[in-house]
């Protein structure tokens, strides 16, 4: 922003949280990805952690919409949160999951303090009433597009 001003240019910034859909790697350090690529495999989805978490997930093309409407009709100088607020916790994301693949979920982690709460979802307030942005595709459907995709894509490469 500061460069932005000393240019006389107009900016506007996109600040982007958790997303799920094609290509979402299923090998990393992002939940949805392992849990889908542990029900492809027909195991139990594994939670390293107590499940409790809360995480946010837009679908990618949601993302491309929200992506392409901020620049081109983002305010300058608005800093737009992206991303789902239909907040859910990690253990219930391994269990929407499990339920597509009919596996069971194990959760390892030690509890949280007492009191304390992880927060990762975005207010989006912003993006929906100044650009009319909103989540479109809700996690059940992306989870299941994504599934989908992957499964697909895995046929695909495995050939004749």
């Amino acid at each position: 922003m500061d460069a932005a001003a000393l240019d006389d240019l107009g900016a506007t910034t996109a600040r982007c949280f958790a997303f799920i859909g094609p290509h979402l790697p299923l090998d990393l350090h992002y939940a949805a990805g392992n849990f889908i690529r542990d029900g492809l495999a027909g195991k139990n989805i594994h939670v390293s952690g107590d499940g409790s978490p809360y995480r946010s997930y837009l679908h990618t093309a949601d993302l491309a919409a929200w992506l392409w409407t901020i620049l081109v009709r983002g305010g300058e100088g608005d800093a737009y949160n992206v991303g789902s607020d239909e907040a859910v916790t990690i253990g219930d994301l391994a269990a929407r999951i499990a339920s597509r693949f009919g596996v069971g979920v194990k959760i390892e982690g030690t509890p949280l303090a007492e009191g304390q709460t992880s927060w990762y979802v975005p207010r989006i307030k912003l993006a929906r009433d100044k650009l009319g942005l909103d989540t479109w595709l809700k996690l059940d459907e992306a989870i299941e597009r994504t599934t989908k995709w992957h499964l697909e894509s895995k046929n695909d490469r495995s050939g004749p």
